[in-house]
């Protein structure tokens, strides 16, 4: 079983702390925005076609698919193994916090096309509904230490 140095070890600390202020930073933001749209939606309630809805809603769940579908690319060990050639464990790192903030950014969408939906239809359920998959997105994507740690350690041997 390899090590991870020192030197390694402190930067990815601070990229995963990094990393995991950033998506709680999205996370806070997208129940925030539910909220507030949540309690004035009712106010501005416009009329929405009902294929309108669908194809709104249909892009939610494109997304969600999407941001899993990510996910399993981002971690693919080819992928990891060659960025790890590449850029060195340093940069194969910064990938991870970068691939970090972009799943979570794909969750925050998810909750902006939910307040899309319950401000043009006024169905404060629909807000909710969308935060709720956007919290199920960033549940599964929030950026895991242990899996970085692995992945770390099995790129140094590269």
């Amino acid at each position: 079983m390899e090590v991870i140095s020192a030197e390694t070890l402190a930067e990815l600390e601070k990229r995963y702390r990094t990393a995991a202020i950033i998506v709680s930073a999205q996370i806070v933001f997208t129940i925030t925005l539910t909220v507030a749209v949540w309690l004035f939606a009712p106010m501005a309630a416009s009329s929405i076609t009902q294929q309108t809805l669908m194809t709104l809603w249909a892009a939610i769940i494109f997304l969600a698919v999407g941001a899993f579908v990510l996910r399993r690319m981002f971690f693919r060990w080819d992928r990891l193994k060659d960025i790890a050639v590449l850029k060195g464990v340093a940069g194969l790192i910064k990938t991870l916090q970068a691939n970090a903030v972009l799943l979570g950014f794909l969750a925050t969408l998810l909750t902006i096309v939910g307040c899309v939906i319950t401000i043009l239809s006024g169905e404060t359920f629909e807000a909710i509904r969308a935060e709720i998959v956007a919290l199920i997105v960033f549940v599964i994507n929030f950026p895991r230490k242990t899996v970085w740690e692995k992945v770390v350690e099995k790129m140094q041997e590269v």
